[in-house]
Order: structure tokens, then C-alpha cells, then sequence
């Protein structure tokens, strides 16, 4: 019988990984399809939070192992959340047959064989299996103090950029449908030459926005939206209508993809240079379940490979390939005069994709194929930006006062608020789109300056409007604000 306590799969996971085979084998060869029971004992060992919560991060072994050799980590119990850049499949020995009694030794999760009692190695003496291969990027959690990813650009040059690229072994799962998802992993740690890889006994899928959502949340809605605006307002001159404006891009998310794309607000703020530029970078990281900052300058943009391509051979993953409910920050306000090279060329036309469709495109030497995204690209820009936008607004100097929060209400506090509106769905009943609909009628026999486009996008913002009360149902007063919100941002054009 297999200890199933935390603490001894903690200290010992390998040696509850062995006996369950050995157990399981007794008499019998192994089977590439059976599991032996290990997943359902790690998965119920660690079912909850509190025991979960005692597996150490891979950046905590990481940095436990600065001064020793990094061997040390192997076999090691650890957990990370990464999101999935590539996927491929491989052969490999499953199981492997002992010279003498007949025995087998378990080849998975990077366990080691003892070559001396396996002998020469015939093909009939191995169990070939298959297993999904992740080539993943890591992630912090945004909550996590000690984790040492906090707040780390995913492309930047951070000295743990060997724990930012991942090699994830995933058995007994099939890699269809795992491309950009964000997984939560626990598995054995196994360190070769100087590349990490993770061995995955439990693998869950888990949108960033539900992992933040989960948490306890303090304020009402109301009280928490009137905090935000504050504090975004105070990093935006005062000006009430791009705080709003941002926080309706924040809160949004894609809720329908055909025939129309329907849902992002992709908010181009102008006029943002310098410190400005800087200070509010810095605040939406603190809101944001993950950001990605992407430089626009000259020498940025034919630097970065901000799109994934394959030679036939290789895969090279691309900047703008992140989970869903990532900020994109694209930075316009170090643009100056240059010129484009065929790369900064590319770059450009992905983000213009990117942006107006929510799709990457993958290109191979000989096809390419599409992959849906979910991300918020807030653009800050000295003048119009060069990248399509659903809104353009210049800041401008406001009378709102720069007020913090209070006392009670935190950043972490503001990012859940957030994190649940991006999440919230929205319906229009029968009677508010009546409503609508009648209203629309009364100000075109008006003569009131409302077409068709206005119409849409004031429609659009109310959605956004609903959401940011975390209501499910739109009131007639959402879609008022929105139009007006759209009627404000076409006047400062």
C-alpha cells in the first residue's frame, strides 16, 4: 500500500511513483495506456488548496539552488504556471526490462534506469510510448510575493531567463487544443545541462482571469469601480474620460469571433510621453492579471520577432504569442524617424492582425494556420499611433482631483475587481433593447447627431459600462453612459 500523504509524496515522489508500478506490474508487462494509479494519487493528495499550497514553486527550488549544483533539483516535487507556445509529440522508453527475474524499471517522468540491470538494451526488453512535448513560458503568480517572476516581462532579460523557458512532458494527454493554454503544473523536476524540464503529474488548464477571481474581494463593485477611476485618473492628468475609457478597455474581453469580432476595445491614449509613460505602465502592471510591454521604437520593433515562425526544423516562438487576458502595453512614446527593416516591416502588419482580428498567425515553410487570442492592447502614443485602434483619445489636463484609493482598497484588491469584470457576462433583455431601439428612432427624427457608427460603438461601450458594475443584465442607463462615452471621444478628435 502507497503512502498517500502530501508530506511523504513531498519528500519521497519518486518512490511512490516506483511502488505503485511495481505493484501494478507484478506478473504482468506494462501497458503504454495505463496510468498504475499515479495521477489519481497526486491529484487526490493535492486536491486541496492548503495541501497544494506546500509544494514549493520551481523558482523557489531555482533559487534554493543558486550555490549548489543544480542537479540537486532532480526528481524534486514542483509546481509552475506557464502558458503553452508549441506543442509537438515523441517516442521514448516507457519501461524497461530487467536483465535477470524478469522485472520491469519505469522509464516515465524522467525517472532512472539502472542500466547495469538492464543490460544491453534489445527492442523487445523496452516499452515504447508517446508523449506530448510543451515548449512553454513561465509566469508568476501576480499574488505570490516570493516568487522572483513577479511583474518580469515575459521577453525580457532577466537572469532567470533559463526558469522563463520551459520543456513540460505531459503523459497521457494528447496535445490537440493545449496551443496557448495557461496550465497550472505539478511534476518532477529534471535538470539537463542547464535546460529545465517538468515532468507533469497534474496538469490543469486555467484561464489567468479565473486563477485572479478566485480571490476574496472586499468592496462592492461600485465602490471598487469609483477607486480605479481615481487611481487611473491620477496617472492621466485628471482627465475622467480617458480613465474611464481605459477602464472599460480593461474590463473587456472577446464575446463573440463570427462573423464579426465583437468585444475588445483596443485604446490608443495620446499625448503620453516620458515619466507619464512610465508611471502608468507601472500602475497597469499592478491591475493586470499579466502584461506584456512591447517597444515601438525604431530599434524595438527590428530587434523583437513579435510573431512565431518554423523553418521546417525549428520553431521560434514570438513576442506577441501570450494567454489569454494578457495587457499588451504597446509603447509609441520613444518613437522617433528611422527606417523599418523587413522584420520591424513584419512586426508591424502581426500587431495590425493581431489587433483587428484577435488571430496569430503561425507561418510554415509551406502553410500557415490561425490561432485565437484574447488579449487588451492599450497603445500609448505621443500623437495618433500608427496601429489600428477601436478608441483614440488625447489626454487631456481634467479637474478630477489626483485622489488615491482608500486605505482599504489595494492594488491587489482593484486587479480582482478586474479580473471578475473581464469574466462577467452581459445580456440585453427584450425590453432594454426595445429601449434602445426607441431611443435610437427619438434622436434621428431629432435630428440629434447620432448615425449608425456612433450608434454601434456607444452600444458596444454600454456592454463595457454593464460589465464594469459586474451586473449581468444592461440597464437603460449603461447604454446612455455609452453612448455619451462614444459622443465625448469623437468630440476631442
Amino acid at each position: 500500500m502507497v503512502n498517500s500523504s502530501s508530506a511523504q509524496l513531498l519528500r519521497d515522489p519518486i518512490g511512490a511513483i516506483h511502488a505503485l508500478f511495481e505493484e501494478a506490474t507484478k506478473g504482468h508487462a506494462p501497458a503504454a495506456h495505463e496510468d498504475y494509479g499515479i495521477t489519481t494519487l497526486f491529484e487526490e493528495s493535492f486536491e486541496e488548496p492548503s495541501e497544494l499550497a506546500k509544494v514549493p514553486s520551481l523558482t523557489a527550488l531555482w533559487q534554493q539552488a543558486r550555490s549548489n549544483n543544480k542537479s540537486s533539483l532532480h526528481g524534486k516535487l514542483a509546481r509552475v504556471q506557464c502558458h503553452v507556445v508549441h506543442s509537438d509529440s515523441e517516442i521514448y522508453g516507457g519501461a524497461y526490462r530487467n536483465r535477470q527475474g524478469g522485472g520491469w524499471q519505469f522509464g516515465r517522468y524522467g525517472c532512472d534506469i539502472d542500466e547495469a540491470l538492464t543490460g544491453p538494451l534489445r527492442e523487445d526488453a523496452i516499452s515504447f510510448e508517446e508523449r506530448t512535448t510543451l515548449d512553454c513560458r513561465c509566469h508568476a503568480d501576480p499574488f505570490d510575493l516570493t516568487d522572483a517572476l513577479q511583474n518580469v516581462s515575459l521577453a525580457s532579460g532577466a537572469d532567470d531567463d533559463v526558469l522563463k523557458r520551459l520543456t513540460v512532458k505531459l503523459y497521457n494527454e494528447k496535445e490537440e487544443g493545449l496551443l496557448h493554454a495557461t496550465l497550472d503544473i505539478v511534476g518532477l523536476v529534471e535538470v539537463a545541462d542547464e535546460e529545465v524540464i517538468l515532468h507533469a503529474l497534474i496538469a490543469r488548464d486555467e484561464r489567468l482571469a479565473s486563477r485572479l477571481s478566485s480571490s476574496t474581494e472586499q468592496a462592492s463593485a461600485p465602490e471598487t469601480r469609483d477607486a480605479v477611476m481615481q487611481e487611473l485618473a491620477a496617472h492621466l492628468s485628471g482627465d475622467a474620460l480617458a480613465a474611464e475609457c481605459l477602464l472599460l478597455a480593461l474590463c473587456a474581453s472577446v464575446t463573440v469571433r463570427s462573423p464579426v469580432l465583437i468585444g475588445p476595445i483596443a485604446l490608443n491614449l495620446r499625448n503620453i510621453e516620458g515619466d507619464q509613460a512610465s508611471a502608468l505602465k507601472l500602475l497597469i502592471q499592478e491591475l493586470a492579471a499579466y502584461t506584456e510591454v512591447i517597444d515601438l521604437s525604431i530599434a524595438g520593433l527590428n530587434k523583437h520577432q513579435l510573431f512565431p515562425t518554423h523553418d521546417g526544423e525549428q520553431f521560434k516562438p514570438g513576442q506577441i504569442q501570450l494567454p489569454k487576458d494578457t495587457v499588451v502595453l504597446l509603447d509609441e512614446s520613444a518613437l522617433s524617424e528611422g527606417k523599418l527593416e523587413e522584420r520591424g516591416v513584419k512586426n508591424l502588419q502581426c500587431l495590425a492582425n493581431s489587433i483587428t482580428s484577435q488571430e496569430l498567425v503561425f507561418a510554415f515553410p509551406f502553410n500557415e494556420f490561425k490561432i485565437a487570442m484574447d488579449l487588451c492592447f492599450i497603445d500609448l502614443s505621443k500623437g495618433k499611433s500608427l496601429l489600428p485602434s477601436t478608441l483614440s483619445i488625447p489626454v487631456k489636463s481634467g479637474s478630477t482631483a489626483a485622489a488615491r484609493q482608500p486605505a482599504s482598497m489595494t492594488l491587489k484588491d482593484m486587479a480582482i475587481y478586474i479580473a471578475r469584470c473581464r469574466l462577467q457576462e452581459v445580456e440585453i433583455s427584450d425590453e432594454v433593447s426595445q429601449a434602445i431601439q426607441n431611443d435610437f428612432v427619438r434622436a434621428r427624427k431629432a435630428g440629434e447627431a447620432i448615425d449608425q457608427a456612433l450608434f454601434g460603438q456607444g452600444l458596444a461601450l454600454a456592454k463595457e459600462v454593464t460589465r464594469s458594475y459586474k451586473r449581468r443584465q444592461m440597464v437603460f442607463d449603461d447604454y446612455r453612459r455609452g453612448v455619451a462615452l462614444a459622443s465625448e471621444v469623437n468630440a476631442r478628435q
